[in-house]
């Protein structure tokens, strides 16, 4: 085979940060890119060079996906993340008729924080540029940001068609962190803390397994580890006093696993378990709408101390898929993959 340029290289061996990116190169200068290009045999491209291939490349593959949806029924998904303190605003865009392949249309970096406005105006330029007839603008994804859903509704009343439906991987991540309490996030994090960098204290909980970790952007994982600290609480505790230092984790340690509401707040949160389960299902492409709407529905958590089912169904009334279920149109969304950051 041809050795291929680091030009060439830098778009078939990097997709993702060039689809998804396409614009700060300064992580041309983190140390798994530099690694990737020597574990090629190639030197990594200059920023000129980068930026040459990437705008023959976006100018090819807008092409490609203008000719794609050209008089077709379409869905565009929107979500805006950060790279190095800047944030990047996303628009994917799909044919719904083959409702689990998108493709990234477009990234803009934005100069100041994204507010309904520029998500608003970012939108309806994509449209514009592509030809969409109005009518053929069906379905918006979108997070469940404030912002985001007063987008969606300017959306609406200049696309009449437009069914705005949240994301509902993400409402149930933000649905499990109505649930966080501060007295058990303070057990999970320094419990957890008290044993990262400690392979003696680590080996004490081989019996009842490590404790999960947790990931401020998906509260699910939070829950699982809430779960886990409720059924293990004993174990746990006794484990904790066991430690023999005196250093500042294990003290945070040991006074966390002695605050008097933990136990009764632990009981509250496993009601909740639910919920983890269903963030899981959610994230399969074959997770259609009407699944969605029936999983959310039937959920039961007892008591709801938390009032995280009221949470949901507070949202759930600010978007259209009540609609989509009534007219019984099957949509399979790509959520989680476009949504994994935590506003809400």
């Amino acid at each position: 085979m041809k050795p291929l340029s680091s030009e060439q290289s830098f778009i078939k061996y990097t997709p993702d940060l060039t689809d998804t990116v396409m614009g700060p190169f300064e992580l041309l200068q983190q140390p798994l890119i530099k690694k990737l290009f020597r574990t090629m045999g190639l030197s990594c491209p200059s920023e000129s060079s980068c930026r040459q291939s990437i705008s023959k490349f976006t100018k090819s593959t807008k092409a490609e996906i203008k000719a794609f949806v050209e008089g077709k029924k379409i869905f565009t998904i929107a979500d805006e993340f950060d790279i190095n303190v800047k944030k990047y605003f996303n628009v994917l865009i799909g044919d719904l008729s083959v409702p689990d392949k998108e493709y990234i249309y477009d990234v803009v970096l934005l100069l100041q924080s994204a507010a309904n406005s520029s998500v608003y105006q970012i939108e309806d330029d994509t449209l514009r540029s592509l030809l969409i007839d109005d009518e053929n603008f069906l379905l918006l994804l979108m997070d469940t940001s404030r912002y985001m859903n007063s987008a969606g509704n300017i959306l609406k009343s200049l696309y009449p068609p437009l069914f705005h439906v949240t994301c509902i991987t993400h409402l149930l991540h933000s649905s499990a962190m109505v649930v966080k309490s501060m007295n058990c996030e303070t057990l999970i994090s320094c419990v957890k803390a008290s044993i990262v960098k400690n392979r003696d204290r680590h080996q004490l909980f081989s019996d009842i397994g490590i404790p999960p970790d947790t990931n401020v952007a998906r509260w699910g994982l939070w829950l699982s580890s809430a779960a886990y600290n409720a059924a293990n609480l004993i174990a746990v505790r006794e484990i904790i006093s066991s430690y023999q230092e005196d250093g500042v984790l294990v003290s945070r340690a040991k006074d966390a696993i002695l605050l008097p509401e933990v136990p009764l707040e632990l009981a509250h949160i496993v009601n909740y378990k639910p919920l983890i389960t269903l963030i899981e299902k959610s994230e399969s492409m074959n997770y259609t709408m009407l699944h969605a709407h029936k999983d959310l529905t039937n959920l039961d958590y007892g008591q709801n101390v938390c009032h995280s089912k009221d949470y949901i169904s507070r949202m759930l009334e600010k978007n259209d898929i009540m609609q989509i279920v009534n007219m019984s149109i099957r949509v399979q969304p790509p959520l989680e993959r476009c949504f994994q950051f935590s506003s809400g």
